[in-house]
């Protein structure tokens, strides 16, 4: 059996880690798998991959003092350096993978395109805008660091297509191939039916982190202004970030503390979609809409900011787009009330693991002995 070396940042609860754990229930019986983890710190999903071998570069217990010189050789050492450094100090030194796989632009681009293995297939998997959200850039030195770690890799593969615009706006020159998330539709159907006390509330449902990226500032405001003609509606945000105090100040200054709840993170937010009357999704950017795909799984009608991942799910189902203000996200909440949701085939699973097994097949043909 082949041996895939994934690398990620963390195992937290974001979209990018969610899909890293459904793709490995995907491939785990087909590959030898093994995750490298930058940090063990936000560790949510590692709960969910118990049979597959994991170590971490930054353990728990790291003071941050330690962590943060770690950052530092991350960001400023050579990628080929950097790599024999993590390898040799990691579980994994002694093994020889026929796929290494970035599963992250950052850190994990870094380490893996830094990889002195030549036998093996190495595959970039980008998730984030580069137009709007171009995180990745603060863990190089320069762009001309990032730019010449991307051309170590056999394959670059994002997960839409407005997402892959993006890239080669910033790296013209080179390839990108299209592959979407995995998404686990029997887990989300079943964590939707489980019982919900708040059943008989009329309510909308948001889920993000509390973060600048997800605009939820602009969500409060626009619900607070559809709520002077339809008050009997509620709006639930669930997820933890670092505005959590400043949009609980801002609920209260438009006195709305009973109608707009921060509910905090959840281990199942599915129950919550299922019993909404709407899904909203207010976001500056998105590469892959996970919460749109999860909210139509189970019924519920979707309303988002144009993002490059609400484009990209309406290929799939309809969504509600509307202009990043208030006034359109209120003439969103009026239709999705009249919104329904058709019985449609939900494709993305299919469709992205054709495209992987073509992937995988093409590339380590080329390096079999």
């Amino acid at each position: 059996m082949k041996k895939m070396l994934i690398c990620i940042s963390t195992l937290g609860a974001g979209g990018a880690e969610k899909s890293l754990v459904n793709f490995v229930n995907e491939y785990k019986n087909k590959y030898n798998i093994s995750i490298l983890v930058f940090s063990e710190k936000n560790n949510y999903y590692a709960r969910l991959l118990n049979d597959i071998p994991v170590d971490y570069i930054v353990k728990k217990g790291t003071p941050l003092i330690i962590e943060k010189i770690i950052n530092k050789l991350v960001k400023y050492s050579p990628a080929k350096l950097l790599n024999k450094i993590i390898i040799r100090n990691s579980v994994f030194k002694n093994e020889n993978f026929d796929i290494e796989f970035a599963y992250l632009e950052g850190r994990s681009t870094k380490i893996i395109s830094g990889s002195s293995n030549k036998k093996s297939a190495k595959y970039a998997y980008i998730h984030c805008d580069f137009l709007k959200n171009w995180h990745s850039r603060n863990r190089f030195k320069n762009y001309k660091e990032e730019y010449s770690c991307y051309r170590n890799f056999n394959n670059i593969i994002a997960v839409s297509n407005e997402q892959a615009k993006s890239f080669i706006d910033r790296f013209p020159g080179l390839e990108v191939e299209v592959i979407p998330n995995f998404v686990n539709k029997e887990d989300i159907l079943k964590k939707g039916d489980v019982y919900f006390k708040d059943i008989t509330t009329k309510y909308f449902c948001s889920v993000g982190r509390l973060e600048e990226v997800k605009n939820f500032d602009l969500l409060i405001e626009a619900f607070h202004n559809f709520r002077k003609n339809n008050p009997e509606y509620k709006l639930y945000i669930l997820g933890e970030g670092s505005q959590y105090s400043s949009l609980l100040t801002r609920i209260k200054k438009l006195k709305e503390e009973d109608n707009i709840r921060l509910v905090g993170f959840k281990n199942n937010p599915y129950k919550y979609i299922k019993n909404s009357v709407g899904l909203i999704q207010s976001s500056r950017s998105e590469s892959f809409s996970y919460v749109l795909a999860e909210a139509n799984i189970l019924g519920i009608p979707t309303l988002s900011t144009k993002t490059q991942g609400s484009s990209y799910m309406g290929k799939y189902f309809d969504v509600i787009e509307v202009d990043h203000n208030v006034d359109g996200l209120v003439e969103g909440m009026v239709k999705l009330l009249d919104k329904r949701v058709e019985n449609s085939t939900f494709s993305i699973n299919n469709e992205a693991k054709k495209q992987f097994d073509i992937l995988f097949k093409g590339v380590l043909e080329n390096y079999e002995q």
